[in-house]
């Protein structure tokens, strides 16, 4: 059973940056109680900054060591007090792992 239920980012802000961004600009109610949710959508949509601001918010350790201290996560800072997230249970020890796949032409 997945720990989340439901992601929602709580604002009507068009812009600036990240908020004109489709995956955050569309980000309403998304249904997380399936095991698997995938994020499809072409380059600068927004997906990355979508799941770090996730990561951030649950502060699961990186895979590289690294800390969410970081200027790489400035962006998914500025959403935080948007984020509502919906739980099925309490969450586990986890890490952020992301992997990006490359469409090769």
């Amino acid at each position: 059973m997945p720990y989340l239920s439901k992601l929602h980012i709580n604002t009507d802000k068009k812009h600036p940056f990240p908020f004109d961004v489709p995956a955050v600009k569309y980000a309403k109610n998304i249904d997380l109680s399936n095991p698997i949710t995938f994020l499809v959508g072409e380059n600068g949509t927004g997906k990355s900054t979508l799941l770090e601001t996730l990561a951030c918010r649950l502060q699961l350790p990186h895979i590289d060591g690294s800390s969410y201290s970081k200027n790489s996560f400035d962006v998914a800072k500025t959403l935080l007090p948007y984020l509502e997230l919906s739980w099925n249970m309490e969450r586990s020890v986890g890490f952020f792992f992301m992997v990006k796949i490359l469409e090769t032409t």
